[in-house]
């Protein structure tokens, strides 16, 4: 042991580091295999059109009736590259989205109610998964002593995205995604409800008390997941129509004047997000370093400087309307409520300094990725570094980012996904419109087990 521990730690030095090691794909996704193939013309039942038994012919319907089950087809794609040919075996070719698809993509809001249906455990409410939070059982080792004391704890699993985490259980089920529900759901009480989800797989489930805790990290993990997805992708098509937009910084007189009117006037915009710099730290004089780690914040990560705790807490978001245009008793037969664009404040967003600065950072390259992409050659690019270094006054960048999401930039890059991150993050911090009086949100009797998958 000597002799192995001095080697291990110089193995352990040269490797790198954690947030390094997070930040690469190391997950490897399944293919789609399309089984889609022509079904054969619906036979007739009338004894009269046979001089045999049906099921004395070849290939009939009854014996042969996996010929006669309607596939689905693959989803179209966004981009498929030129001369895209079908798997080995099967007999579809992909497909490309149409522009009225790919409006439909680009909708975070749409994608939500289009993603699969779900029963909450809670509330008994069919919902898409994206409306809830999946809850996983995953079984911890029993010590060597006493194999037979084996115990199982309930997780939050797949709120990652799918290239930087699997799922790791497969039994599961669902709860609507807001902290309010878990306050019903005291972990020592509820084991007996999660033993009769659970029964045919274990007999001591166990809920952790820092579950919600856990689920707003993961949570906030997911939206710098996919920010950095965004960027992988503008990366690799840099000169995929770089014409519309994505992300933008807002000037400081645009910023005033959203702030003076209250609304958001940019069309297809889906979210704002006012992320200022951090400084650094008072004590170390360092520069904070970022992390998307899903791992657990440790106690000196989620230290709040001691001039941040006496300032009022910012609410995490507010639903600005993207016209200032009032709504006229004429016009409720055709319009019940226009449209809205949430503003995001990122202190309140990731109070945690480490997620911000990875936050903050993000948003930074992918502007840099859309200026390179926005000047045809070398001169170009720097007359414009120059223009925005002179810009004065009002006319410098302020702290918000504006999120563009449309037919067209879905082209460049799926924006629309941190939308929904967003929104999610959204729903279980702060409930959206789910109160109290919505008798369904927090229904705490226990109906059925079809919430299992």
């Amino acid at each position: 042991m000597p002799r192995i521990l001095p080697r291990l730690i110089a193995k352990l030095a040269d490797q790198p580091t954690q947030q390094q090691q997070h930040q690469q794909f190391f997950v490897r996704r399944k293919r789609q295999f399309s089984r889609h193939e022509p079904v054969p013309p619906r036979p007739s039942f009338d004894p009269s059109h046979y001089s045999e038994s049906i099921l004395l012919l070849p290939d009939n319907p009854i014996t042969s009736s996996q010929q006669y089950v309607r596939r689905k087809t693959l989803p179209p794609r966004v981009f498929i590259a030129k001369g895209a040919k079908p798997r080995q075996g099967s007999m579809e070719s992909p497909r490309e989205m149409t522009a009225e698809e790919r409006k439909w993509w680009s909708s975070p809001y749409l994608r939500m109610v289009s993603s699969s249906t779900r029963r909450c455990m809670v509330t008994q409410q069919d919902l898409p998964t994206d409306f809830l939070i999946r809850l996983g059982l995953l079984r911890l080792p029993a010590p060597r002593a006493n194999r037979s004391d084996s115990r199982s704890i309930i997780m939050p699993d797949g709120l990652e995205h799918s290239k930087f985490a699997t799922r790791r259980s497969g039994r599961s089920t669902y709860v609507l995604c807001w902290k309010r529900i878990f306050d019903n759901m005291d972990p020592s009480q509820s084991q007996n409800v999660f033993a009769y989800l659970f029964r045919r797989v274990t007999t001591n489930p166990h809920l952790h008390s820092l579950v919600v805790k856990q689920i707003s990290h993961l949570l906030r993990v997911r939206i710098l997941q996919e920010l950095q997805l965004l960027a992988d992708q503008m990366e690799c098509w840099p000169k995929r129509n770089p014409v519309p937009p994505i992300l933008r910084r807002l000037t400081r007189e645009e910023f005033k004047d959203v702030k003076s009117t209250g609304t958001i006037p940019y069309p297809n915009a889906v979210a704002l997000l006012v992320v200022p710099p951090l400084k650094s730290d008072p004590q170390s004089k360092r520069k904070i370093e970022g992390s998307m780690s899903s791992l657990p914040l440790t106690e000196e990560e989620e230290k709040v400087p001691p001039g941040v705790q006496c300032r009022p807490s910012i609410p995490l978001s507010t639903l600005y309307p993207s016209s200032s245009g009032e709504i006229t008793a004429a016009d409720l037969s055709q319009q019940l409520s226009g449209p809205q664009v949430p503003f995001y404040n990122g202190v309140s967003l990731f109070p945690a300094r480490p997620q911000r600065a990875s936050l903050h950072a993000l948003l930074l390259r992918i502007l840099t990725i859309e200026r390179r992409a926005r000047s045809s050659a070398v001169r170009a690019e720097a007359n414009s570094l120059t223009s925005m270094k002179s810009a004065k006054g009002d006319q410098k960048g302020s702290h918000a980012f504006l999120l563009y999401s449309d037919d067209e930039t879905i082209k460049r890059g799926d924006s629309a996904a941190i939308a929904v991150a967003l929104w999610r993050l959204r729903m279980f911090e702060e409930g959206t419109d789910w109160d109290e009086s919505s008798h369904w949100v927090l229904r705490r009797k226990y109906r059925s087990v079809d919430v299992l998958e």
